[in-house]
C-alpha cells in the first residue's frame, strides 16, 4: 500500500509542477486568478461531497480509490494556481491532507469515518487558503 501512496505523490507532484508552470499568466489579473480559485474551490467541494455521499450509500469500495484521486488532481489544480500567490506552509498542509486522504481510500480495510474526517481535513484547509487568499 506505501508503494501505492509514493506512486500517487510522484503523480501528484509531477502533475503541480507541469500545471504550475501552465497557469502562472502573468496576463491574469487578481479578480480573474480569484475567480479560478472559487472556481476549482467550488469544485473540490463538488468531489468532496461525492466522495462523502458514496460513504452513506454504502458503496466506498466501489468508488473511493477514484474519488480521492480526482479530488487529488482537482486540489493540484487549485495549487498551481494558488502557489505564487500562497504561503508554501499552507500548501503543505493542504498537500499532506490529500496524501492522507489518498491513503484511506486506497486501503484495503476502508473506515467510513477515518474517510470523513480525511475529507473534512482537506475542506478545512481548503477553506483556510481560500480565506486567506481573498
Amino acid at each position: 500500500m506505501e508503494k501505492r501512496v509514493e506512486r500517487r505523490q510522484d503523480s501528484m507532484m509531477e502533475s503541480s509542477s507541469s500545471l504550475s508552470r501552465s497557469s502562472q499568466n502573468p496576463s491574469l489579473n487578481r479578480d480573474e486568478i480569484r475567480n479560478r480559485v472559487i472556481q476549482q474551490g467550488e469544485r473540490i467541494t463538488i468531489l468532496i461531497r461525492a466522495l462523502l455521499q458514496h460513504g452513506q450509500n454504502g458503496n466506498l469500495d466501489l468508488n473511493a480509490s477514484h474519488n480521492a484521486h480526482e479530488i487529488a488532481c482537482a486540489i493540484n489544480g487549485l495549487i498551481a494556481i494558488l502557489l505564487p500567490y500562497v504561503r508554501h506552509e499552507k500548501i503543505d498542509m493542504l498537500t499532506d491532507a490529500v496524501v492522507l486522504l489518498n491513503a484511506k481510500c486506497n486501503s484495503p480495510l476502508l473506515m467510513p469515518m477515518d474517510i470523513k474526517d480525511a475529507a473534512q481535513t482537506i475542506a478545512e484547509k481548503l477553506h483556510l487558503i481560500i480565506m486567506d487568499f481573498r
